[in-house]
């Protein structure tokens, strides 16, 4: 599943903002009152978004070299059609 990264972004800092665990990684100092959008995306800059270095609720989801291993695409300019044309070749 494809999600746009500007979604994606916006939908961490909104589970940040709800999610004490994960407002102590962003931002540390205690400060949780009046985190920005702007001020989130700088913090998460900072402490990157790999796996490991930040919780994995708003880590990225790319992991390098994933493309090798995927056999399959569907574009989504063709979505409903390719979806159909896989399930046609589904055996059960």
């Amino acid at each position: 599943m494809f999600v746009m990264p500007y979604n994606r972004a916006v939908s961490s800092f909104f589970t940040t903002l709800k999610n004490k665990h994960i407002m102590n990684q962003v931002s540390p100092d205690g400060k949780h009152d009046g985190l920005s959008f702007k001020q989130f995306l700088y913090q998460i800059k900072n402490i990157g978004v790999n796996r490991g270095l930040i919780d994995a609720h708003i880590a990225q989801q790319y992991v390098e070299e994933e493309e090798l291993f995927i056999g399959n695409y569907v574009y989504l300019e063709h979505f409903w059609t390719e979806i159909k044309n896989m399930e046609k070749n589904i055996t059960y």
